[in-house]
C-alpha cells in the first residue's frame, strides 16, 4: 500500500474554475466532479473520511490486540463504541 497524503485535508470551492477541490494543499488536490449538484456535500464526506482514518485505525489496533488478548466481550463493546465515537 502506498503512504498516505499529509493530513489534515481540507475543502474549497474555486469560484473561478466553479470546481469543488479536496486535498492537504492546494498544489496537491482532487477534482470532485458535479454531477448532480451534490460536489459541496460529498467534498465534505471526502475529508472527514480522510481525516477520521488514522483514529479509524488505531482504533481497529486496539480492538484486534484486545481480541487476540481474549478480552472481556464487555470491554471489546466499550473499545468498538469509543473508536465510533471518535471517527463519528
Amino acid at each position: 500500500m502506498t503512504e498516505a497524503t499529509q493530513r489534515p485535508w481540507g475543502y474549497v470551492h474555486h469560484k473561478g474554475l466553479d470546481q469543488h477541490l479536496v486535498g492537504a494543499t492546494l498544489e496537491n488536490v482532487a477534482i470532485v466532479e458535479d454531477r448532480h449538484g451534490n460536489a459541496k456535500e460529498n467534498s465534505e464526506f471526502i475529508v472527514k473520511a480522510v481525516n477520521s482514518h488514522d483514529a479509524l485505525v488505531a482504533a481497529l489496533k486496539l480492538t484486534l490486540q484486545y481480541a487476540k488478548e481474549n478480552a472481556d466481550i464487555r470491554e471489546m463493546e466499550d473499545l468498538v463504541e469509543a473508536a465510533l465515537e471518535q471517527v463519528k
